[in-house]
């Protein structure tokens, strides 16, 4: 997700479709979800190198050119 002074950008569930972009102005209320988009104990079906390529990506935002990629990086990316 996405935003600024005018605009919320939202990636929906689905890794095939584009992202919705929403006028504020549109927005009558907003909250944080009470439950995951991950499904539950996925984790738990992973093996320790697909985990930490899962954060990776999930740190990076999906750019594979990120710092979170290069194996062996000890920098800790700023908090968004």
């Amino acid at each position: 997700m996405r935003e600024d002074d005018q605009v919320v950008v939202v990636l929906p569930q689905t890794a095939i479709a584009e992202a919705v972009t929403i006028r504020k102005a549109d927005i009558r209320r907003r909250e944080l979800s009470k439950v995951s988009n991950m499904p539950a104990g996925i984790l738990n079906t992973m093996q320790g190198s697909q985990i930490l390529d899962l954060l990776a990506y999930l740190i990076s935002d999906g750019n594979s050119n990120h710092v979170a990629f290069v194996t062996g990086a000890t920098a800790t990316p700023a908090a968004k």
